[in-house]
Formats: C-alpha cells, sequence, structure tokens
C-alpha cells in the first residue's frame, strides 16, 4: 500500500524512493594533479583502460560481436559479472575525472564512453531485480553492485531514462536487504570463534560497506537512507575491528567504539586470518570501505571517518610487524606452514625495506604479483595520513609498490609485441581470473585518491549520527509469538526485508528494541510500522530510559512506512524501547531510530 514518508525524522521534505542525484564533475575545479607521483597513477589507470578497450573488449570477451542493446556475459556468478563490472568502474572514473586521454589508450572518447554505458546498463539490465533469473542477492554480489553502481552514478548523464531506473533498482535492491543485518565477525565478544577458524569476515564487511556508502548519495530522498547509514557505518567500524575495541571508549560517530562492536575480525596487532593463514592480500581489502568513502567526497560530503577505522592498525601490520620468527602453533588445524623470509627480511615483514618484494608469512596464495592491491593501499593511506604508526612512510612503499605496476605494465607481451596494457603475462603471476580487471579496478582507487586529495575534497566527519535497529538486528528480543512477515507478503511499507506482527493480547507477548549503550545521551526516539485497517489504534510503546520508563501508545492504523516521533529521551546503559501486544487489534514491530540531533 502506498504511504505519505518523510525522508528523514525532523524534515519537513517528503520521500522520494525514486529520486536520484548524479555525479556533477562541475563542481571540481582543480583539474587534474601534476606532480610525479600521480602521474604515475594516472599512467597506471590509463594502460589498465587501454587493455580493457582493445584486447579486453575485442578479443578476451569479444564484446565488439554483441550488437544487441544488453550484452551477455555468459552467466550470473562471480567471475561473469565481478570482471565486467570492474571494468566500468575504472572507466568511468577515468571519464568522469577529466583523466581519460585517447592518446594513450588508441581509443576516442567517444567510443570509451559507449563502451562503459554499454556495461554499466548491461549489467543493471541482467541483475535479478530487472530480469528474471539475473544475478544478485548472493554472496559478494554487494561488491559487483558497488562497482557497478558507482560506474552508473558517475556516468549518469550518458544514461537513458530507462536505464538509469534499472541502475537506481539494482542498488537499492542490493542495499535494503543489509537492513538489519548481522555484521559478522570471526570472534565474538567473548573471544570465542564465530566462524571457522581462518575464515574472517573483514573483506565481506568492508565491501558491503562499500555499497551502502554508495546508495544514500545515490538516493538521497530514499526512504530506507537511515537505514543504509547506519548499517555502512556498522559494517566499516566492525570489518576490520580487534579484540581491543571490544573496551575502547574513543568516540565514533556520536556513540563509544565499543558499543559499534559483537566481536572481532583482526588480532590486536592487526594480524588477519583468511584461507586459514596470515593472510596479506586480505589485508589490503580494507580499501574497499576507504574506496566506498570516495563516493560521499565525489558528492561534495565529507568522509565518514568511520570508514577508515582500522586502517593505520593494518598498514602497520604491513610495514613494521615482525612475522619471524614464525609464530606457535600453526593458527588454525589445515594452515600452511610457514615460510621463511630471504636473507634481506630478517625479521619478516610483509613489506621489505628498500624493494617491492613483499613477503607472505604462508607463502603466496594466488600468485607472487599481486602489487596492484598494495600500491592502492599505501596511496590511499597516504592520502588520508594514516601511517602515523610506521617507521617508514606510505609515500616511500607507494613509490616502490606502485612502479613496480607501472614497470609490469610496460613489459612486452610474448614474442615481443608492444604492450597492450595489461598487468600479467605468464598464468602463474597470479591465478584469479578476473586479475587484469582487479587490477584496473584498483588502479582507478588509486587514481581517485590522487585526484579528490588535489581537489582538497577528502575533508572528514565525526559527526554522531543516528542509529538504528531493524526487527531483524541483533538487540532485538521477543516473547510470545510473533508472525514474521516481509516486503513480498506485507507491501512496500516494510522498512527492511523483514516485519514482525501479531494478534491483541495480554501484554505478555512484545518485541524488545534494546541498542548497545555504555554512555548516556539524549535522543529523539522513533519507531517505524506498516499501517493497515484492523490494526491497533492503541499500541503501546514502551521507553526505558534514565529516568525511568514511560508509555506512548500510537495508531498503526495510519502513519505507516514512515518515522513516527515518540519522544525524547535520556537513554544510557539498559535502556530499549518495547512494543508489546496489550492492544485493541494488530499491533507491528518493524524498527526503531535513535536520532542525537
Amino acid at each position: 500500500m502506498a504511504a505519505a514518508l518523510t525522508l528523514h525524522p525532523g524534515s519537513a521534505q517528503a520521500a522520494d524512493d525514486t529520486f536520484v542525484t548524479g555525479f556533477d564533475p562541475s563542481a571540481f575545479t582543480a583539474g587534474l594533479p601534476t606532480d610525479g607521483d600521480s602521474l604515475r597513477a594516472s599512467s597506471i589507470l590509463a594502460n589498465a583502460n587501454r587493455y580493457a578497450l582493445t584486447t579486453w573488449w575485442t578479443t578476451a570477451k569479444d564484446f565488439d560481436a554483441q550488437t544487441g542493446t544488453y550484452l551477455d556475459f555468459g552467466g550470473v556468478v562471480e567471475n561473469n559479472i565481478r570482471p565486467p563490472a570492474s571494468e566500468a568502474y575504472a572507466l568511468a572514473v577515468a571519464l568522469q575525472t577529466g583523466q581519460y586521454d585517447p592518446a594513450v589508450t588508441g581509443v576516442p572518447e567517444a567510443d570509451a564512453r559507449a563502451i562503459a554505458t554499454k556495461l554499466v546498463r548491461s549489467l543493471a539490465h541482467r541483475h535479478r531485480v530487472n530480469t528474471a533469473g539475473g544475478w544478485g542477492y548472493g554472496w559478494q554480489t554487494a561488491y559487483w553492485t558497488a562497482l557497478a553502481g558507482t560506474a552508473g552514478w558517475l556516468l549518469w548523464d550518458d544514461l537513458g531514462t530507462g536505464d538509469r531506473e534499472q541502475v537506481r533498482k539494482m542498488v537499492e535492491y542490493e542495499a535494503n536487504r543489509f537492513i538489519g543485518w548481522h555484521a559478522p565477525y570471526l570472534k565474538d565478544r567473548t573471544g570465542a570463534l564465530a566462524r571457522p577458524c581462518g575464515d574472517t569476515a573483514a573483506e565481506e564487511s568492508a565491501w558491503n560497506a562499500r555499497l551502502l556508502f554508495l546508495a544514500p548519495v545515490l538516493m538521497p530522498q530514499h526512504s530506507r537512507r537511515s537505514g543504509w547509514t547506519y548499517k555502512a557505518n556498522e559494517l566499516s567500524v566492525g570489518a576490520f575491528a580487534r579484540p581491543a575495541d571490544l573496551t575502547d571508549a574513543t568516540d565514533v560517530r556520536g556513540r563509544p567504539l565499543r558499543d559499534w562492536l559483537e566481536g572481532s575480525n583482526v588480532d590486536d596487532d592487526g594480524a588477519l586470518l583468511n584461507h586459514s593463514q596470515y593472510h596479506p592480500d586480505y589485508m589490503t581489502t580494507i580499501t574497499e570501505s576507504m574506496s566506498g568513502a570516495f563516493v560521499p567526497a565525489l558528492a561534495g560530503r565529507p568522509v565518514p571517518a568511520n570508514a577508515l577505522h582500522g586502517a593505520n592498525l593494518q598498514y602497520d601490520a604491513m610495514v613494521d610487524k615482525h612475522w619471524w620468527p614464525a609464530p606457535l602453533p600453526l593458527p588454525c588445524p589445515d594452515s600452511p606452514s610457514y615460510k621463511a623470509p630471504g636473507a634481506n627480511n630478517p625479521n619478516g615483514t610483509i613489506y621489505v625495506d628498500g624493494t617491492e618484494t613483499l613477503y607472505y608469512p604462508h607463502g603466496w596464495e594466488a600468485g607472487p604479483l599481486r602489487h596492484a592491491a598494495f600500491s592502492t593501499l599505501d596511496t590511499i593511506v597516504r592520502a588520508f595520513g594514516l601511517d602515523d604508526l610506521v617507521a617508514e612512510k606510505a609515500g616511500t612503499w607507494e613509490d616502490l609498490h606502485a612502479q613496480h605496476v607501472l614497470a609490469m605494465q610496460q613489459r612486452p607481451l610474448a614474442g615481443g609485441a608492444p604492450s597492450d596494457g595489461r598487468f600479467y603475462r605468464a598464468d602463474g603471476e597470479d591465478i584469479y581470473q578476473g586479475r587484469e580487471e582487479w587490477v584496473a579496478a584498483r588502479a582507478a582507487e588509486a587514481w581517485l585518491a590522487k585526484w579528490l586529495t588535489h581537489q582538497g575534497a577528502l575533508g572528514q566527519t565525526n559527526a554522531a549520527d543516528q542509529i538504528v535497529i531493524d526487527d531483524r538486528d541483533r538487540g532485538v528480543t521477543m516473547t510470545g509469538t510473533w508472525t514474521p512477515g516481509s516486503p513480498a507478503s506485507n507491501g512496500p511499507q516494510v522498512f527492511g526485508p523483514s516485519v514482525r506482527y501479531k494478534t491483541a493480547g495480554t501484554g505478555t507477548s512484545s518485541v524488545r528494541f534494546t541498542p548497545r549503550m555504555s554512555h548516556t545521551r539524549s535522543y529523539k526516539v522513533y519507531a517505524w510500522w506498516i499501517a493497515a485497517p484492523g490494526q491497533a489504534t492503541n499500541t503501546p510503546f514502551t521507553i526505558a530510559h534514565t529516568g525511568g520508563t514511560s508509555v506512548v501508545t500510537k495508531n498503526q492504523q495510519t502513519t505507516g512506512g514512515q518515522w513516527v516521533l515518540l519522544g525524547t529521551y535520556s537513554l544510557g546503559p539498559g535502556s530499549y524501547v518495547q512494543v508489546n501486544d496489550n492492544a485493541n487489534g494488530y499491533v507491528v514491530a518493524d524498527g526503531i531510530l535513535l536520532d542525537p540531533s
């Protein structure tokens, strides 16, 4: 059913779920950076795009042979979707920042733009929300959506009306499923494993946050914007959280760091386990949430400080942590053995002084030439000044690693033919099937760090933000039997993927929303429900606050699908908002929002 939605609590502006604001390049007037490091980053991206527009498009993928409106990617799994999404992103970044140079790629800008937009509209069209049986709603699909969606946002003015709507729906569909999502952790608050040993959730949370930084920028008047933003904050803070963070009272977006977290994903010294080994490649994936924060910067907004959480510690683990002699025992029963470092690296640091060489404590897994990820990490860390813990600063490492990336791109092809811009030559250099496209996305991120720095656009905010708890979130407890609902069965007013409702009773059945709070602060408290005839006109909401408890009744036959103010209260440890069934009709529990403004 339709609803008169509000944009956010305290706003008189009506929500518009279909309203989109595309990227405005005219807002950036500083031109292109001309320092040597930026020119090298530009060359790396130009080489990657030259390969994409020539060999990749015409031969590796043979997309030029497909003359229809939408490309057929040959399937719906990672190897089908992530590579073209990565290339669309890299091309869009180059085109819309003014970096694209046809003299380097050999392809006119108009043709490059046509290829980039065809990739974007095809990716959106092939998503399951737009085409039955399409890709989406799976592990890692939020990441592919972030890449394709960011490309679409950047190229908004190049897309037709129908294609714009398909991009919007793709991003909305993938973002909505994270409302109420339980942020995953390798270990819980007690230190016990919450996932299989050696399977950190760090990179998953980082790329999911990346999508959720995009969605509210793309759709700034969307009724679910508050839910997306809250979950972006939670996931980015938790992605590389360590055990010490669980007792840390440092303010992060208006609440203590410890209150954001339900576990940890890395060790206190920054060591990260994935695939049952201490894994440098996955340590670099902190750039996923950091790169996601470039989108607000491109929209003229400050970078959320939470997107950078843990980056300086991860970088210190790369540069200064001694991995040799090897720590014993092995971290997991199935961990590969430790590999001794070379004679020039007696302490086994991942970054090796004076050289581009990288040390992998258990030996490399995908291949020995993953330098694009490390040079991008160096560049972004440097842009944000997050090398404060390391002895040798990020600029030194960027010079070593980025120069190596450029040199690898410049190597002649088999038989001595000039390079076509690709990074890899032999199969054994990296076994990942989407390796060139992966390099292109990393190159785009490094260039954006340089370009946004030059534009003076990387200011940060740590301002207090809203807390949103959905009915399926952690911190929600139920007594009695509540019927679960969904947008499919209960209509579009459902806030996230689910809702709870129950027939009238005596008050013994309840849904309690309890945010983790170790501080005291004044909040405006809001509730969200779906409205329908037959629902209670006197649904009781109990607010437990620092001054006691208050009960507010609301008519749930009206004002559905929006945030409804319950009152302003001082909340602290033990505070909660509870809905019970002591009412004259069906009662609904969907979500609460706490606004510190």
